[in-house]
């Protein structure tokens, strides 16, 4: 049976990663043995672009299917190895270089219960090893060693984590075992070589299984043979092994007894009703191995109609079936909805919280700010869950297009982006523009000031527990409890009256038309072969200007005061570098004084009764506001972001010819120099050519129909095969 502990992971990777070559375009029709219904492909033209998935059940967990992969596949094997990987005597290589135009794995219904499990078990263990840590070092300092009457591991895991365990993968009585298809789509001509190739390589995974019985049947269309082994001779003798060693740890026997004794039997008795099958065989011209419970038998939709092609969260993707698909990927509710419990940090919160005791003197307020933290995360880490579909395509370049998944928390997807459309400059490098969620930054920022509080409360416990006698800190205990009181006033400034004061909208802008500022130590020929600089602004609405006004008086009422205390502190009078500002055209910019500071160069806050902008250009500033006067406001929502990069090669191109260096010959000495480093890549010249024709990014995110929809477009200029 040890043969056994591997034969899951590994057959899944060599079918996922083998296959046999062909040549034929992905988006081609498979051959006339396959059978698809005329008006189904009509209606659902998936069935030419999305292959197997035509197949695959509407309540299936996952399923992940690439295309054209045969050339990519062999060449990166060939750049590991050094050679042709059919060449390689070693089994797994000559399997993984003859990968398949069409290769696919499903998996069934039931994986996203199980994950979700999975991720929550996880959480309340690292909690508990949190909590416990805690209280080791809490009881080190107060009594220089551990009490064996505190709260260990086995009080504060969860007694009934195993039971839920068991009641997750017994159903009814019977071990549920989610089904795993996983294939390729073989030359018609070697279609019999592949199948032999793979009924060889399950052959020896169970050749050291004794139990192992030959199977063999007909499902779905399809001849396959294989093995099936009693899930009692599988998990029976690890099941054992593991109770046997819980119970000599401390409190290991009280932590099984959290188990039923009827639900450990009704567990064993389903491991006796499971048979654990491992088959291949074709259906539909497709090479396929399945491994699962016998008991249920493969299972694949009849028509297209009745399978996840014929659902909402595939139909969508109709829409790209002429284009030259790469790749799809798909994750069912279920799987969507398993992940947020990765992100709820709410139980190591609460298990600090729990072992919070002496010698903390304030356990109260600790308590307090602990699960305040606690209810903060459990907040930031719900989700709506949708089913999620991502397809990777050809098409001027590359693109990537999903539906589903959650919506992003932070964003506001309901108000138009009323800044989106503005034209800024000509030819900006980037530009993005999206909308916040004021109601989760409020609990995100309430998130970060019980950070704030929490550290404040360890720093007060470490000066509190100053004896008399202790040496003097670095720092006197004033001074720090002066610093953390000068932290809350510019949190109280930024909470009350700066968040207050501006909107929710924000809009990034880039570009390469800055001025040369007049740097110490940078003569004005230097400057001229420069040429022009980057610069930035980054822009948001006013809510209301009073607030943001006040803001700005308290920053510098601060900043006096600190100034005031760093004198005091060094013993010299440090001068106040109060900031100036400059009023024109209806704006006022504030910055700090600097000497290389003027002309269109000055860093700083810009602002009108309209607009709050943060930014390096005057111009720009100036000229942002213009547009937004003019603007007749957008219709777009979510994110959208743009970037140009044929601005930056003719700016380097630019900045090159005024220092009289060949910038061509430059780039090319230094894609030259990359591939050397690299070494032996077949593809490398075509990977760092297409870098040098990368034209741009668009990316785009929003809600379409109650779900989130993203597009994502990789700009290649002349792209090829």
């Amino acid at each position: 049976m040890k043969q056994l502990r591997w034969v899951v992971p590994a057959a899944v990777c060599a079918v996922c990663l083998a296959g046999c070559r062909k040549e034929r375009p992905a988006a081609e029709v498979p051959p006339a043995e396959v059978p698809v219904a005329a008006d189904a492909v009509r209606d659902l033209p998936l069935a030419e672009h999305l292959g197997f998935i035509t197949r695959v059940p509407k309540d299936a967990d996952l399923f992940v299917a690439g295309y054209g992969a045969d050339r990519m596949s062999r060449d990166l094997v060939a750049s590991i190895m050094d050679e042709n990987p059919e060449d390689q005597d070693d089994e797994f290589a000559s399997l993984l270089g003859r990968l398949g135009g069409e290769h696919f794995l499903m998996v069934g219904a039931g994986a996203g219960r199980k994950f979700e499990l999975l991720f929550r078990s996880y959480r309340e263990f690292s909690a508990s090893i949190t909590g416990t840590a805690v209280g080791g070092v809490l009881d080190h300092i107060d009594k220089d060693g551990f009490d064996p009457a505190e709260p260990s591991l086995g009080d504060l895991v969860p007694k009934d984590s195993a039971r839920r365990w068991l009641e997750v993968m017994v159903k009814d009585g019977r071990l549920e075992v989610p089904s795993i298809v996983a294939g390729w789509f073989p030359e018609a001509g070697e279609k019999e070589t592949c199948l032999s190739e793979l009924a060889a390589f399950v052959s020896e995974a169970f050749q050291d299984a004794e139990s192992a019985e030959a199977v063999s049947f007909q499902s779905c269309g399809g001849d396959f043979t294989g093995f099936v082994v009693s899930g009692e001779d599988v998990f029976r003798e690890a099941i054992e092994n593991a109770r046997d060693e819980i119970s000599k740890l401390p409190q290991g026997a009280g932590y099984l007894d959290g188990v039923p004794a009827d639900q450990v039997d009704e567990f064993l008795n389903a491991l006796r009703d499971l048979r654990f099958t491992m088959a291949s065989g074709t259906v539909d011209g497709r090479v396929l191995l399945y491994i699962g419970n016998g008991t249920d038998g493969l299972r694949l939709a009849a028509t297209p109609e009745e399978s996840l092609a014929g659902t909402p969260a595939l139909r969508w993707t109709s829409a790209f079936a002429e284009q030259r698909t790469h790749a799809v990927f798909y994750l069912s509710e279920a799987m969507v909805a398993s992940m947020p419990a990765l992100l709820d940090h709410s139980p190591e919160w609460n298990s600090l919280a729990a072992a919070v005791r002496e010698p903390i003197r304030e356990q109260r307020a600790f308590r307090e700010i602990l699960h305040a933290m606690a209810g903060n995360s459990e907040v930031l880490a719900k989700r709506d869950a949708s089913p999620l579909t991502i397809v990777c395509y050809s098409d001027e370049g590359l693109r990537l297009e999903s539906r589903g998944g959650w919506p992003h928390p932070g964003l506001d997807y309901e108000k138009p982006l009323a800044m989106a459309d503005v034209a800024l400059v000509d030819r900006p490098v980037m530009r993005a523009h999206w909308m916040q969620s004021r109601a989760r930054n409020h609990v995100e920022w309430s998130q970060v000031e019980n950070y704030g509080a929490l550290i404040e409360a360890i720093a007060e416990e470490i000066l509190v527990r100053n004896e008399p006698g202790d040496s003097p800190s670095i720092v006197p205990v004033e001074e720090v409890r002066r610093g953390f009181r000068e932290v809350r006033e510019m949190n109280r400034a930024y909470r009350e009256e700066f968040r207050e004061g501006v909107g929710d909208e924000v809009a990034v802008i880039v570009d390469l038309k800055g001025e040369v500022p007049a740097i110490p130590g940078i003569t004005e020929e230097e400057a001229e072969r420069i040429g022009s600089i980057p610069r930035f602004l980054v822009a948001r609405p006013v809510r209301d200007r009073a607030k943001i006004d006040a803001c700005g008086k308290s920053l510098e009422t601060q900043w006096r005061g600190l100034t005031a205390w760093a004198s005091e502190i060094s013993g010299n009078e440090l001068p106040l570098l109060v900031p100036q500002s400059i009023e024109s055209g209806g704006l006022v910019t504030w910055y700090p004084p600097a000497p290389f500071i003027g002309g269109d160069f000055v860093p700083g806050v810009t602002m009108n009764d309209d607009l709050w902008m943060l930014g390096t250009s005057r111009s720009l500033a100036s000229g942002f506001a213009k547009a937004v006067e003019s603007a007749s406001g957008g219709e777009q929502t979510g994110v959208v972001v743009d970037i140009d990069f044929a601005p930056v090669r003719d700016w380097f191109g630019d900045v090159y010819r005024r220092n009289q260096i060949d910038f061509d010959k430059s780039v090319d000495e230094s894609l030259a120099e990359a591939r050397d480093k690299l070494g032996k890549v077949p593809d490398g010249k075509w990977m760092f050519d297409s870098l040098r024709r990368l034209e741009g990014i668009h990316y785009r995110h929003r809600m379409e129909d109650g779900v989130p929809r993203s597009s994502l477009h990789i700009r290649v200029s002349e792209a090829g095969e």
